[in-house]
């Protein structure tokens, strides 16, 4: 079933990406096209307006040599004297070389349309008809009437050419748009595929992220009844080994702290009816051992619980380990409250009773303290508790809890399950600080007057 689960979200995965994988191609495609039209068309266009250009001016300096060789025809036969002819002459050669010029810079441009239309025959025969006038011969107007087939047959070709070269230009314009026009129904053609590529992947995306965001909200609502049945286990666990501790330090107590008893008692009357120096040793040995061993499972029945919890309450028990603190370790420690907690629940007592003995013996173990006080305060429906040494402290880097196991987070649990709060306050050689509140219902509160202390 994982497997098949795996294997769905792959495909779905790789039909997400394939999906936008293609988008992008598409769009870059698009992009591309639109760049290499706009720069196509924008390149042919000016290529063939500048050939347009260049044509037109070498076309605009033929007509003008035409032109002014027409001009100083007339000039000079209208006046033809010595000077006029020196002047006209100069005329003739001016323009004889502009033609020249202006043709072989037109057989450049366009050779075949140059040869095509005989362009350079034309202007040439003109030019060289306009060399060939003489003061003398024909009468003047004859002379220009024959001259003036050849300047019209000049004057067509320039034409004719200057057709033709707008006629190229408007050619190009229409493959132009005729190009751009195909590219416009490629690009509507690309975005129109995205467009359903986009609609799939949006609608496969919408799926998906549906399905994830489902399978979220099971997953947390699984781990939600987890942790909670993980919390319920704790609670009961914690109530169970409880329960057990009160059992077995009532039964070493009770059944064999008794019996112990009784054979300390036993050996101590053996001991006293027994004259002999030996056998009165060995006796008093056994009672030696006896009185350890009484001692030893009272010392383990109060660490398993202590009948002060039961028995006197929750100041009592903590009174106790205060002290206790005090004698194995040297530990100046003192404990001040204003309620004595024989009215609490026994979850209460117990909870602030282990969570009393872990700091204490954290501060014991790892806190190098001289002084520790421990405070009990009942007001406002919580329960307090404060553990305050002046010892070495810890870092705690970032976290709520410390990185070595010191048992907070067995505190934390603790007080987790009677909604109280816990507070650490420490730093590198800052000592340290713990409070828990516990809540109280305020039909159990029972308010007792400030200021009791005990040390």
């Amino acid at each position: 079933m994982r497997d098949l689960i795996s294997r769905s979200r792959l495909s779905g995965t790789f039909v997400l990406h394939a999906g936008y994988a293609i988008l992008l191609a598409l769009l870059a495609f698009g992009a591309y096209e639109v760049l290499r039209l706009v720069s196509t068309n924008s390149a042919v266009r000016i290529t063939a307006y500048e050939a347009y250009l260049d044509q037109e001016e070498v076309l605009a300096t033929l007509r003008r040599s035409v032109w002014s060789g027409s001009n100083s025809a007339r000039d000079f036969y209208l006046s033809r004297d010595a000077e006029r002819l020196s002047r006209f002459e100069s005329q003739i050669r001016d323009i004889r070389a502009d033609t020249l010029e202006a043709l072989a810079r037109l057989r450049e441009l366009d050779p075949h349309r140059t040869a095509q239309l005989n362009v350079e025959a034309r202007v040439t025969g003109y030019v060289q008809g306009l060399s060939l006038l003489t003061p003398g011969g024909a009468e003047p107007g004859q002379r220009l009437r024959d001259l003036l087939p050849l300047r019209m047959g000049a004057l067509s070709a320039l034409e004719d050419f200057t057709r033709l070269a707008q006629q190229d230009v408007r050619t190009v314009l229409d493959q132009v748009a005729r190009q751009r026009s195909r590219t416009a129904r490629n690009l509507l053609l690309v975005l129109s595929v995205i467009l359903v590529i986009g609609a799939l992947v949006a609608w496969r995306t919408l799926r998906y992220a549906n399905r994830w965001e489902q399978d979220r909200f099971r997953h947390h609502i699984e781990t939600a009844e987890a942790k909670a049945e993980l919390e319920r286990l704790s609670a009961n666990l914690l109530d169970v080994q409880e329960e057990e501790r009160r059992r077995l330090s009532r039964e070493l107590h009770d059944e064999v702290g008794q019996t112990l008893t009784a054979l300390r008692m036993e050996i101590s009357h053996s001991a006293a009816a027994v004259h002999e120096p030996e056998p009165r040793v060995r006796l008093d040995r056994a009672r030696q051992l006896a009185d350890r061993c009484v001692n030893m499972v009272r010392n383990i029945s109060v660490m398993l619980r202590p009948a002060l919890l039961d028995d006197l309450g929750l100041a009592a028990a903590l009174q106790w380990q205060v002290e206790e603190l005090a004698r194995r370790s040297g530990i100046q420690a003192s404990f001040s409250f204003n309620d004595s907690g024989e009215e609490l629940s026994d979850r209460v007592k117990t909870c602030i009773y282990r969570i009393a003995q872990e700091a204490l013996n954290n501060c014991e173990k790892y806190a190098q303290a001289a002084h520790v006080t421990v405070k009990l305060v009942r007001e406002a429906g919580n329960l307090t508790l404060t553990v305050e040494d002046d010892g070495v402290g810890f870092n705690l880097n970032g976290h709520a809890m410390p990185v070595r196991g010191t048992g907070i987070l067995g505190i934390r649990e603790r007080v987790s399950q009677l909604n109280g709060s816990l507070t650490l306050d420490t730093g590198m050689g800052q000592g340290t600080r713990l409070t828990v509140a516990i809540p109280l219902d305020p039909a159990v509160v029972r308010p007792e007057p400030a200021g009791v202390t005990a040390r």
